[in-house]
């Protein structure tokens, strides 16, 4: 049975997002995104707070006490609060303005038949949610609840890790076969699932499957003032010497302003999602080690360069790796000259991206259609 677009639209699913919900700018995006995207196949979303993550006013002031220890070193410790609850309160405006949320946390109805009475299907995915080294992601991220009517899938999940221990493989083995389709964000993860299903797909993060024009017109919006010349800044992870000093270089030689969101001496820290796109976009060069920043520096074609993360254990460059290899520009990696920021060849973007977003919907009618 074929999925014709009147048959999907005519459904009307109940859809439910199990993601990671956190204060990340990536993972916040990729929330969006997929709920954006589900929608436009006329489903009604919503997105399960998840009680270990979840952000609200009642928390915001405790995790402030954890975060802010160790920059209170750098600056007083009233600012560094205050500054700390700022950038927290505008990721819980995010949530509270862009993302459509069930009232209630996964964990408080996954055993009641709650989701079952409410719910068509369950989406799992984007981001990491199958990255098990992250203590916060649970089973129940493999949707081990609800009944065999609900439908399941899992769209553009990552492990973000080369292998799995023994006993992921034992609960991976236990659940995945209960999805009616899986999709991952990497051909890694393809390829170590394979011993369970091999009928898994590799699409694009779910912030490259919506089109352009969506993220343009959200930075429409924005009130947020930039400077006139900068490069934008973003690293997870610690950034080596020598790239600083790269930084440093590029900046001198073109008399540019440093924009960095995870630095509290910067007056941009902790802008809120859609002003990081915004900075993004809006940048001369881009200097990263995180998967999405790369991923809308892509979409918006701006001269960047991806390094790998230093001082993390996992095994984060699998990740900007493949994504740099979809669209044939492995050049961005660890650049250190300013000629080759530059050179950006995005001659194949668009095509790799029409292509794309047709597997994506393909996977995504099946999935409704009941054929895949």
């Amino acid at each position: 049975m074929k999925c014709s677009e009147k048959w999907v639209y005519e459904m009307n699913y109940r859809a439910a997002i199990i993601t990671i919900d956190s204060y990340n700018y990536g993972n916040r995006l990729q929330n969006l995104a997929v709920q954006v995207l589900l929608s436009s196949y006329r489903m009604h979303v919503n997105t399960f707070k998840r009680r270990s993550n979840q952000l609200n006013k009642k928390n915001i002031k405790n995790i402030i006490k954890i975060t802010a220890g160790f920059l209170n070193k750098i600056l007083g410790i009233r600012q560094t609060r205050l500054l700390e609850y700022n950038r927290l309160y505008r990721f819980y405006k995010f949530n509270k303005n862009y993302i459509n949320w069930d009232k209630r946390t996964l964990e408080a109805v996954c055993h009641t038949n709650y989701i079952d009475k409410h719910y068509d299907i369950l989406i799992t995915g984007s981001d990491q949610i199958w990255n098990y080294k992250f203590p916060f992601n649970s089973k129940l991220n493999l949707l081990a609840f609800g009944s065999d009517k609900l439908k399941r899938a899992a769209l553009s999940a990552s492990i973000g890790n080369i292998e799995l221990t023994e006993e992921e493989k034992i609960l991976f083995s236990k659940n995945l076969p209960r999805f009616d389709a899986v999709s991952v964000r990497e051909d890694s993860a393809n390829a170590i699932l394979r011993f369970i299903r091999d009928d898994i797909v590799t699409l694009l993060d779910p912030t490259m499957l919506v089109d352009e024009s969506y993220w343009k017109k959200k930075l429409k919006k924005t009130k947020l003032k930039i400077p006139r010349s900068y490069v934008f800044v973003y690293f997870l992870g610690d950034m080596e010497s020598k790239i600083y000093k790269f930084i440093d270089k590029v900046c001198a030689e073109s008399s540019l302003l440093i924009v960095d969101v995870n630095d509290i001496k910067n007056p941009y820290y902790g802008v809120d999602p859609i002003d990081f796109i915004k900075l993004i976009d809006s940048s001369e060069y881009i200097f990263t080690d995180s998967f999405h920043c790369s991923v809308f520096s892509i979409l918006f074609e701006k001269k960047f360069s991806v390094y790998d993360r230093f001082g993390s254990q996992m095994h984060v460059s699998i990740r900007t790796d493949e994504l740099l290899h979809k669209f044939d520009i492995l050049d961005r990696k660890n650049i250190f000259e300013i000629s080759k920021m530059e050179q950006v060849d995005y001659s194949k973007k668009e095509l790799i991206l029409e292509q794309e977003r047709k597997r994506a919907d393909l996977f995504i009618r099946s999935v409704l259609a009941d054929s895949y």
